[in-house]
């Protein structure tokens, strides 16, 4: 059994997937297995991945026969995997060459769950630095060895928290103490894994080693334009981190609970940014595909917080959205008054 399991997914990623391999053949840490799983490329990334890792029997690659998206193919990474420890990398991204030997050493002197760390961001050029910038270089130091819970609640209360699967290394066993796998069909599914992985560590520690190499390009996932689909899937998102507190707050202390409470307000105040980003007719759309009680749930967290936050107001593109969606529920048969908005 190797003591680390490296979860790759891979997509037509044929520009950057030989240096993500080559920077795990590089690591001055060798037991690791890399499991690569081919989200049925279009392109020649499988192709060149299995080219990179050539004669390396620590790389494992699985062909998955369609399209699923990022979650699925973690997962499957995952219930392949049987190392004592997690960790993942991006088919475009790559870790610095003494990662895994500071992590599995850090992890076994102090029994440790969960470690996160820092990354280092890399621009594919300025233009894209200036759309998006990631705060992943560093954090407020916490010193010592804390529980997850702890460790979450400092996150939050210097408004640092970042969900990125990439940036934590974590026990297995964290994933079997009752099923915890990723949302399929969904993105922002990170949003849901990582609270629930720093709930479940008792041993947890950050360090401030800048360990990963995030590449960030005009092809990345999280610099595409959002909208409905961004919408769809922070709906989903809050209503199982709202589901989550409702039941467990009483098991908790209060600066944690208070901790997650703001993560969620956080997520409700960008699903507002998102629905501001859709056309009426996208909005329409999808609430038709909602049931009763989704549809209030949208209305609340989502129309009505975005009709009440200042910030918005007074764009005429979200007036127009208001009118629109205010027809379209009294389509469905919703009473709805004049005040509503």
């Amino acid at each position: 059994m190797p003591a680390i399991s490296v979860i790759i997914p891979i997509y037509n990623s044929d520009e950057y997937i030989a240096g993500c391999i080559e920077s795990l053949k590089r690591q001055s840490f060798s037991d690791f297995e890399a499991i690569c799983v081919d989200d049925a490329s279009t392109t020649n990334a499988l192709s060149i991945a299995r080219e990179a890792a050539a004669g390396d029997e620590r790389f494992v690659f699985i062909e998955q026969e369609q399209n699923c998206g990022p979650s699925v193919t973690r997962n499957t990474g995952m219930d392949h995997a049987s190392g004592t420890y997690i960790a993942f990398l991006d088919s475009d991204d790559q870790y610095v060459e003494n990662a895994f030997e500071l992590l599995i050493t850090l992890a076994q002197k102090n029994d440790l769950d969960l470690i996160d760390f820092c990354a280092t961001p890399v621009y594919e050029s300025e233009d894209i630095k200036k759309i998006w910038h990631e705060q992943i270089d560093q954090h407020t130091p916490l010193e010592g060895v804390v529980s997850g819970t702890e460790l979450f609640t400092h996150y939050q209360r210097y408004r640092e928290y970042h969900c990125a699967l990439y940036l934590h290394f974590f026990k297995r066993s964290l994933l079997t103490d009752g099923p915890l796998r990723l949302i399929e069909g969904i993105i922002h599914e990170d949003e849901v894994f990582s609270p629930f992985l720093h709930i479940r560590a008792q041993r947890a520690m950050l360090i401030q080693d800048q360990l990963y190499q995030r590449s960030i390009h005009a092809n990345s996932l999280v610099t595409a334009p959002r909208g409905i689909y961004n919408v769809s899937c922070l709906v989903t998102v809050l209503k199982e981190l709202e589901s989550w507190l409702r039941v467990n707050a009483k098991n908790y202390d209060a600066s944690f609970v208070d901790a997650f409470a703001l993560r969620i307000w956080e997520l409700r105040k960008i699903l507002a940014e998102d629905i501001l980003r859709c056309t009426p007719e996208e909005l329409i759309e999808f609430q038709e595909t909602l049931d009763a009680d989704d549809l209030a749930y949208f209305n609340v967290n989502g129309i009505q917080l975005a009709s009440n936050l200042q910030i918005l107001a007074n764009r005429k593109s979200w007036k127009i959205a208001q009118a629109i969606s205010h027809i379209a529920h009294r389509a469905r048969g919703i009473a709805i008054k004049d005040s509503y908005f």
